[in-house]
């Protein structure tokens, strides 16, 4: 014998909600005392009758008594009708508060932008990269906030920023890949050079490219810890100790200490073409070491406004003489 077949009003039935009642058939039974029909109410929400009534009966039986008196012209509500509507209407009023305050934070999340970005990349790349984005837009909302490049990593993948201008150096062991849900631009290459008084004996060299042996028994200045690093591993490389005896993530003091002669600094040279402090100098290594530069987002966030900011910062990164990169990554 082959099984009974459902009946053709039946209509497939919600899982069942913790909590005694269900909300959704709460839902479904105010429309049917707003409306005074259990008919009426079918067709608004487009069921048929008696799929309806048997959502409301099971409301019944979940709340341990009658809601609803059925007469010729529609129903009245019971005493515990009554009761239940006034929650049904509280719940409902929750509801549409909900709906609105999410539409609030999409409306929010198509105009506000968070970047987070590294000192020298906020001047040289993300500054003039936000101009022309709030320029063309008046309603953007958008933030900068500076963390080094694993911390601000680690803030896109928490969702506290929505893109993240991060570096890596040539030398760079340790991984900023993230959790695998990231998206990165590289915008470019980076050189970094050698800064030094405009009176230190290696500076009258001219245009010569400086072999890195030669840098043998200087003082360091130095940036971040990540650049402390980058700075021991490529001295550990190329013959020569580098003593770092100062340290500061600003790269205007960099430059300060450079000039008063207490020192010279690997720095970048986009941080140079954009600020250049009267008696330093800089050499290029021939040895060419860099730091690549790039933008990195969510891999699934599909935001236009990403895509600006992406075209903006490649623009910013050119014109602040990053040299050509591969494109786009996915990790």
């Amino acid at each position: 014998m082959s099984a009974a077949k459902p009946p053709k009003d039946s209509e497939p039935q919600p899982p069942e909600l913790p909590g005694g009642i269900d909300p959704r058939l709460l839902l479904t039974f105010r429309e049917v005392a707003r409306l005074g029909s259990i008919s009426a109410a079918a067709r608004k929400l487009g069921w048929t009758q008696p799929a309806l009534g048997q959502q409301l009966r099971r409301l019944e039986r979940e709340a341990g008594t009658p809601l609803v008196t059925r007469h010729p012209r529609g129903i009245s509500l019971t005493p515990a009708g009554e009761v239940l509507l006034g929650h049904a209407d509280a719940i409902a009023g929750r509801l549409l508060v909900a709906q609105a305050a999410m539409r609030d934070a999409i409306r929010r999340r198509a105009t506000r932008l968070i970047i987070a970005t590294f000192p020298s990349g906020s001047s040289a790349v993300v500054a003039p990269a936000a101009a022309r984005l709030t320029a063309a837009d008046a309603q953007l909302d958008l933030r900068i906030v500076e963390m080094e490049p694993p911390h601000a990593i680690e803030a896109l993948t928490e969702g506290q920023v929505d893109a993240a201008l991060v570096f890596e150096h040539q030398e760079d062991v340790e991984d900023l890949s993230g959790d695998g849900h990231l998206r990165w631009l590289e915008l470019g290459r980076d050189e970094l050079l050698v800064a030094m008084p405009a009176d230190h004996p290696l500076a009258a060299a001219g245009e010569e490219r400086l072999p890195a042996s030669q840098l043998t028994g200087q003082t360091w200045i130095s940036g971040c810890l990540w650049c402390q690093a980058n700075l021991t591993e490529f001295g550990e490389k190329h013959g020569f100790h580098a003593e770092i005896h100062y340290t500061s993530e600003d790269q205007l003091v960099v430059q300060e200490l450079v000039a008063s002669g207490l020192g010279i600094s690997l720095i970048p040279q986009m941080s140079w073409r954009t600020y250049q402090r009267p008696g330093v100098a800089v050499r290029h290594l021939k040895e060419m070491p860099y730091r690549t530069i790039s933008m990195v987002v969510h891999r699934h966030d599909p935001r236009r406004l990403l895509g600006q900011l992406a075209a903006e910062m490649k623009l910013a990164g050119h014109t602040a003489g990053l040299q050509s990169s591969t494109g786009i990554v996915e990790s």
